[in-house]
């Protein structure tokens, strides 16, 4: 608290005030002293920042009751002398703002767990929530156990956009916690949540048992309603029911309908079984949509007809998301279907994968999404691919939208032929409009005997693509598009029609399998055109901003690396049991653990040695004799390999080696492996690389002698070429390695 003297004198000694409590309302009667507080001197105008604290909780004779309490201070600062304060009236002051609020609210962490825990259950945490509200962030740890029954949240007391409230794992526990419960007609959830806010479940378990009657089947793990916002659904592994016996949207694992919430988070979460994956729906447009869906790096497997089922929402973006369909699906089985969508969207990075015979299967379906030019939709990098042989197949449909971007996917439709498939489908209303969209750098691929585009409405709206360009379209079947279901067989004819793909191409893009859509074919690569809304490609990996390639996968043309593992020990360094010592300097090793030097490797061209076509940087050799180097995959034909030491003979193969394959080895353990059999047998027969060439020219003679001889008569100690055993000393011991080698007229020896 802050006091100030606002008088017309000096307070020239030291007061003290007191603090006291009333319950409100107050009357001027104080119920308890808290305590008292020490006002330094001050001067006119001085202010002094008072720190006072005091629990009223534990002060004797005292019934601290729940409810609004104020403070008020005695502020008696009469010296004795008559010039500081003769109002009696202003002695006492009751703060009437801020008050005090004693709630036995929650706030902070606990524990959940049926043993030494804060609450048994999640209900009895929600039940306290619900019936005490919160003060402050409040954190549930659920212990590894299995919760059985229903979460029924509404409107909790005290929550906001500071205050949230965490369901989570408990930290000191690597098994997480199942929440559970048993549907029925009526109460159709395992976890409810309703006009509440700020609320968030990370890295559990949620669970229903499903249930079913002669009407339905009844399923649903989480259900929206009302007006809930700042929802997060973070890491969790949330288990669906499938049931036979029904189809109906009763059994969504998760569900909102005529929902008005805003700011939802599902993020890396296991979503599986069920009907539908996640199925939100607002109200409308106008008054009621969701706003601001986030949906990111999901997991969403096994459902019966639709993985992800989206209306009525400002602002959407679905990114990063697996989706696979469940093999049960017999009617008809969609990935995403998604309509009326304002204010922008985002569709990349998913890869959708629908299987089985269901008679119906749509990948992606994208329709009444009206878009302004500054918040258009996004559809990029996504990988889509269909099993056919049922009646109608979809790869992805997009109708009656506007400032729609559809660029670099890639879509595949493979197996045995149905009655229609096509893997792009556009469709514009039954009357003229005017429409903004763009299809660029995409991949069309169709492998089960149907269509790459079917442009429905042509006719009425000819300009539903603005821009179509840059495509790869292929077929196994005999039209490549339908235009209001007439058959054009070729891109010749399609041009001639639409003005359309007057830059695309027709080629096998080598996908890795039917559902990996990376591509292998080399001439496939750098044959798009720069979209700079998409700079990324769905690994993540940079685009080429000039030359981008087709498709999800930014196509790598360049030859796979090749990985050298040589072994090869030096004289010098030679410890014998085939180890070395490590190089020293004057402070020990000179490298850190395991690594006894460095060298340098270079290939030489096999029809001209002197023809140097690579030289790796430094590479450290371990004391175990091994270095493995990465070369770059454009040196892929056969080269000399000699290895160079900062003290010992170059040494070369004696032959070319191949780098075509992705791995080579070499051990230079026999002369027979080394140009002119240019190896040093050592006392226990293993072979090294000789040492002592010092000035490296080659030959070791009186010039390498020279400067060891001098750097001994002057104590030179360090990481020195002149330190041919490298113990960090120059001396006798270096001097001897060089007197033997050049007794031996040791020289290099290459092709």
């Amino acid at each position: 608290m802050r006091l100030a003297n606002q008088g017309y004198y000096n307070l020239a000694d030291s007061v003290s005030i007191t603090v006291y409590l009333e319950s409100s309302p107050p009357d001027g009667t104080p119920e308890v002293t808290l305590g008292t507080a020490k006002i330094p001197p001050l001067e006119v105008d001085e202010f002094y920042d008072a720190t006072f604290s005091a629990d009223a909780g534990n002060i004797p004779d005292f019934d601290f009751t729940y409810g609004t309490w104020h403070i008020a201070l005695g502020l008696n600062c009469d010296n004795g002398n008559g010039n500081c304060d003769n109002t009696t009236a202003d002695d006492y002051v009751i703060w009437y703002n801020p008050v005090v609020n004693h709630t036995d609210a929650l706030h902070g962490i606990y524990t959940i767990g049926s043993a030494e825990c804060d609450f048994v259950s999640p209900a009895a945490a929600l039940d306290a929530l619900l019936t005490r509200g919160m003060s402050d962030p409040v954190t549930f740890h659920l212990m590894p156990e299995e919760f059985i029954g229903q979460l029924y949240f509404t409107h909790i007391n005290g929550s906001g956009p500071e205050k949230g409230i965490l369901f989570t794992r408990h930290p000191d526990h690597a098994d997480t916690a199942t929440i559970v419960a048993v549907p029925t007609k009526t109460s159709n959830y395992t976890i409810r949540l309703e006009n509440c806010t700020n609320l968030t479940f990370d890295g559990l378990h949620l669970k229903t048992l499903g249930a079913s009657d002669f009407e339905d089947t009844y399923g649903r793990v989480i259900h929206l309603s009302g007006e809930s916002n700042q929802l997060s659904f973070i890491n969790n592994d949330i288990e669906g029911f499938t049931d036979d016996a029904h189809y109906g949207m009763e059994n969504g694992v998760i569900y909102a309908s005529y929902f008005t919430g805003s700011n939802l988070l599902f993020e890396n979460n296991r979503i599986r079984n069920g009907t539908t994956g996640i199925d939100i729906q607002g109200a409308n447009l106008i008054t009621g949509p969701v706003s601001n869906l986030l949906i990111r790096d999901n997991e969403i497997t096994g459902y019966r007809k639709i993985g992800v089922d989206l209306r009525f929402i400002n602002h959407l973006e679905i990114c990063g998301n697996y989706l696979r369909n469940g093999f049960l699906s017999s009617q008809w089985s969609n990935g995403m279907y998604i309509s009326d969508v304002v204010n922008g969207a985002d569709i990349s990075r998913n890869r959708i994968q629908l299987e089985g015979n269901a008679e119906v299967k749509h990948a992606l379906s994208f329709y009444d999404c009206n878009m302004e030019a500054s918040q258009p939709i996004l559809i990029s990098n996504n990988f889509i691919t269909m099993e056919s042989g049922s009646f109608l197949n979809y790869g992805v449909s997009l109708g009656s939208s506007t400032h729609l971007l559809f660029a670099h996917n890639s879509i595949n439709i493979y197996g045995t032929p149905g009655t229609f498939s096509s893997a792009l489908t556009f469709q514009g209303e039954d009357t003229p409009q005017e429409y903004t969209n763009t299809v660029l750098n995409n991949n069309l691929v169709n492998q089960a005997g149907g269509t790459c585009v079917a442009y429905n409405n042509f006719l009425e709206n000819p300009g539903f693509i603005t821009e179509m360009n840059y495509n790869n379209l292929v077929t196994d079947g005999p039209v490549m598009f339908t235009v209001d279901q007439a058959p054009y067989p070729d891109m010749a004819s399609w041009r001639s029609l639409t003005g359309l793909d007057m830059n695309s191409v027709s080629l096998d893009p080598g996908f890795a399998s039917n559902t990996d859509l990376h591509c292998t074919n080399p001439a496939f690569d750098n044959l798009g055109t720069p979209v700079p809304e998409v700079s990324t490609d769905i690994d993540g990996d940079p685009r080429s901003p000039a030359t981008p390639d087709i498709g999800a996968d930014e196509f790598n043309n360049e030859p796979a690396e090749t990985t050298l593992t040589l072994e090869v020990f030096l004289e010098g360094l030679y410890n014998g049991a085939n180890s070395m010592r490590q190089a020293f300097d004057e402070n020990g090793p000179h490298f850190g653990p395991g690594v006894a030097d460095q060298i340098v490797i270079e290939l030489h061209d096999a029809s001209g040695y002197g023809n140097i076509a690579y030289t790796s940087p430094p590479v450290n050799l371990g004391t175990n004799g091994q270095a493995v180097i990465t070369v770059p995959g454009t040196f892929s034909g056969s080269y000399y390999i000699t290895i160079r030491h900062r003290n010992s003979l170059a040494t070369t193969t004696a032959a070319p080696v191949s780098f075509s394959a992705s791995n080579v080895a070499l051990n230079l353990d026999h002369p027979s492996k080394a140009f002119g059999g240019n190896l040093l047998m050592m006392i226990d027969g293993k072979y090294v690389i000789y040492g002592g060439d010092v000035n490296q020219d080659g030959s070791v003679d009186t010039a390498d002698m020279t400067p060891v001889d001098n750097d001994a008569s002057a104590f030179v100690t360090g990481y020195l070429a002149t330190d041919v055993n490298g113990d960090g000393t120059v001396d006798t011991g270096d001097m001897t390695i060089i007197d033997n080698n050049a007794a031996a007229f040791v020289s290099s020896i290459t092709p």
